[in-house]
């Protein structure tokens, strides 16, 4: 199965337009919603810029057509050389859910290692100051990036099927897991409620607000889908706790001035 999806799709000269159209469309379309909901759930109140919306289109698309042809052709050499396969057995659920947990702390551990690696120059300059263009991120920041940097985020995925072989089942939640990860990150707006980094079941998955910050002061917050490892390494940003309880009181007033003009109205 694996080999048939790049040979039907990942091989074509269509999959780089394709996985652009997509990407855009779900950002734009994320953007649009998120612009629905109260602006009081926005985490940076900054204007809209259309210098950044250039800069994040462009390096966007150059990613994007960089990364999928160099991923393609890398993926494509370890199923040849049989370094690379899925087991296209039936799965039980948590066989299925095993194999997506090892992926997804693997990948986080991976990409701190990378993401912090490429704070320090000169490899800043060099690739990871394009994504850092984007201070106040939207749904497109996600893909704006060096291609250098993509393709070294990317790599992730078929370095992980080479060292680990897992069910074509689990192949559909991991594959497009960490592009909607990216996309929710960036996405500007804080959903999570205010108990949601004071309880110890979920303090440790990132929301928004914790990547934003490092959108913000960029020497902080690296995680890609957790905490844990700006915890243990002391590279969460000490200011981060406070800011994620105001901007929940900001949206708990707005709430309850809402409420209370409502009810005076009745």
């Amino acid at each position: 199965m694996l080999e048939m999806l790049f040979d039907t799709f990942i091989y074509t000269g269509n999959a780089i337009v394709t996985t652009w159209i997509l990407v855009f469309v779900v950002a734009m379309t994320m953007l649009g919603l998120s612009r629905i909901i109260a602006g009081v759930r926005k985490i940076q109140q900054r204007r809209f810029m259309w210098q950044t919306l250039r800069h994040e289109l462009k390096w966007s698309a150059l990613n994007l057509a960089c990364t999928t042809i160099v991923l393609s052709q890398v993926s494509g050499l370890l199923v040849r050389a049989g370094w690379l396969e899925t087991n296209p057995e039936p799965a039980s659920w948590y066989i299925v859910l095993g194999e997506f947990l090892l992926y997804f702390f693997v990948f986080d551990l991976y990409f701190y290692i990378a993401h912090r690696t490429m704070h320090i120059e000169p490899l800043y300059s060099w690739t990871h100051r394009v994504h850092h263009k984007s201070i106040a991120p939207n749904p497109l920041s996600s893909s704006s990036m060096n291609p250098l940097e993509g393709i070294a985020e990317g790599l992730i995925i078929p370095i992980f099927l080479a060292c680990f072989t897992v069910h074509e089942t689990t192949m559909v939640f991991i594959i497009p897991f960490a592009t909607l990860m990216g996309l929710y990150v960036h996405c500007g707006y804080e959903f999570m409620p205010g108990w949601w980094y004071r309880n110890p079941m979920t303090s440790w998955f990132i929301t928004p607000m914790f990547h934003d910050q490092h959108h913000q002061y960029v020497k902080f917050n690296y995680g890609g889908f957790t905490t844990i490892w700006d915890r243990i390494l002391g590279t969460t940003r000490p200011q981060f706790f406070d800011d994620f309880d105001h901007l929940k009181n900001r949206e708990s007033q707005f709430q309850d001035g809402t409420s209370n003009a409502y009810n005076a109205s009745q």
